[in-house]
């Protein structure tokens, strides 16, 4: 799990109601530091057998985590992720440190079977903020 300081999804920056960034963490996006991805099976003298693939970004399966989201940036990211699906498109998933040392920014679809064809989970609602939201998405290639 990468944690990081600036997260956006489907161009709405994920900022709690006084503009401040909101603690985000990517899950599963280690993949999406590489361009390749391998397949490997045993054969039957015990050999492996493993074929390389160079797959880009696309294809990886990740999530964000989001320690408290006020409930208005929830509502506006669900909104703009069912904007891009009704019109047939993806939508930008970015994150970056603040020295912007690592840096996500793919393309992607919502993953309905991460999330038995929830948009999201999330736990309780408290003052205008929802706790430990997760998104999950899969990603089609690098956002240019």
């Amino acid at each position: 799990m990468s944690r990081f300081a600036q997260v956006t999804i489907a161009a709405v920056e994920l900022k709690d109601l006084s503009g401040l960034w909101v603690r985000a963490d990517f899950i599963d996006a280690e993949a999406l530091r590489g361009d390749t991805a391998a397949a490997s099976q045993i054969a039957l003298d015990h050999t492996v057998h493993t074929q390389w693939s160079a797959r880009g970004k696309a294809g990886v399966r990740f999530g964000v985590r989001v320690a408290q989201l006020p409930v208005s940036k929830l509502d506006a990211v669900v909104e703009a992720i069912e904007a891009a699906i009704q019109n047939g498109e993806g939508f930008a998933v970015t994150g970056s440190d603040m020295n912007e040392v690592d840096l996500i920014d793919v393309l992607a679809m919502r993953d309905d079977q991460a999330l038995g064809g929830k948009p999201y989970t999330r736990g309780s609602f408290s003052s205008g903020y929802v706790s430990d939201v997760t998104f999950r998405f899969i990603s089609t290639g690098v956002n240019s």
